[in-house]
């Protein structure tokens, strides 16, 4: 899955309008802290900050700390988890589309990766049936993301405690990744780990707080003996994370309140932005869905993805996701609404429409 490699900056170039980002805009270490506390730069905690895993904890309504481990972000969370749950022969379940780990990581393990795919109706839907349909007898794992990566799709509470209830009774482990789970417009349910000890949670401070560049995430887990063995396996591939990362997102995590307030306000700002242009623009279809910071959007059939693609970032300097990082055809593109600040978000919808308007003039 190409994602990474065609980043813009991995592309060696630079987009003016990127609507191809998954979070939220970027912030300042000025932005949250006045001033660093001296701090001594030495190996440190190997599950992570004690303090930032108790306020955590008590998100999780244990209030233990042991239930919670801090990892190189998000992906360096299922990386762990991967590796400690899946191995050559394994069997799993794993949402698609989704980020790129989730499915790239299984499958070098030599893990037998069936896909639960969502359906395009006009826009994407997901049945809590299509697992139940596809469990096995050797079924290890679990996975789905939800608010979903790209679709913007939520799992209603009620499904998702179906779900963990079914994973409990037949000794599976399932995984949720939920980096979204606090951008609004939310629903901020308690975090699913919270159901019982064979579900597991993904988290971390990129999407929600804007601070991809501290690479801290974390895992919540209520099983003693999966704990055990992932902070055993986090000391294997880098013993502990980065003090200063760790502590700057703490500072940040105690200002959460204030600084989700603020994505509040941008996010429902930008979600009208967004879903006024796809009102008028007749040539792309869907909708936003209920969570995160993106949208999996389709061209009509009368365009040339391809040519739609090339003329938008070469024409216009703007840069949506296209579909086959997805695994999709490129008819399908990710829209990401959050990144941007509104007028610039604006100005690359019109992009948008210009690209397709010159593309049906010319076919």
């Amino acid at each position: 899955m190409p994602i990474e490699a065609e980043a813009p900056e991995e592309l060696g170039i630079s987009v003016a309008i990127n609507l191809a980002e998954s979070s939220l805009a970027d912030r300042k270490v000025q932005d949250f802290i006045a001033h660093l506390p001296p701090l001594e730069l030495a190996y440190h905690h190997h599950r992570g900050l004690p303090e930032f895993r108790l306020e955590l904890a008590m998100e999780l309504e244990t209030g233990n700390p042991e239930h919670v481990l801090l990892t190189p972000g998000a992906a360096g969370a299922l990386f762990l988890l991967h590796m400690a749950l899946l191995s050559h022969g394994s069997h799993a379940l794993v949402m698609h589309p989704n980020y790129a780990t989730n499915l790239e990581t299984p499958w070098a393990l030599g893990c037998e990766v069936q896909t639960l795919d969502f359906q395009w109706k006009g826009e994407w839907f997901f049945d809590l049936e299509t697992i139940f349909r596809k469990v096995r007898p050797n079924t290890s794992l679990i996975s789905i993301t939800t608010p979903h990566n790209p679709t913007g799709w939520v799992m209603p509470w009620d499904d998702l405690m179906a779900l963990a209830a079914f994973c409990k009774e037949r000794n599976i482990w399932l995984l949720v990744d939920e980096t979204y789970r606090h951008i609004p417009p939310g629903p901020f349910h308690l975090p699913a780990a919270k159901l019982n000890d064979r579900v597991i949670s993904v988290s971390s401070v990129s999407k929600s707080l804007g601070l991809p560049g501290l690479r801290i995430g974390w895992i919540w887990c209520q099983h003693e003996t999966l704990m055990q063995q992932l902070l055993a396996a986090k000391e294997q591939v880098i013993l502990c994370n980065g003090i200063l990362d760790e502590h700057l997102a703490w500072i940040a995590w105690q200002q959460r309140k204030t600084l989700l307030a603020e994505a509040s306000e941008n996010m429902t700002r930008n979600r009208g932005i967004v879903e006024e242009w796809l009102r008028s623009e007749k040539q792309v279809q869907g909708s936003l869905g209920r969570g995160g910071a993106v949208a999996f959007l389709k061209l009509s059939d009368e365009l040339d993805s391809g040519q739609f693609h090339s003329n938008l970032l070469h024409h216009h300097n703007t840069y949506v996701g296209p579909g086959h990082w997805f695994g999709f055809s490129d008819a399908f593109f990710r829209l990401g609404f959050g990144y941007p600040e509104p007028d610039q978000l604006a100005h690359g919808l019109r992009n948008i429409s210009q690209t397709i308007g010159n593309l049906l003039s010319f076919s």
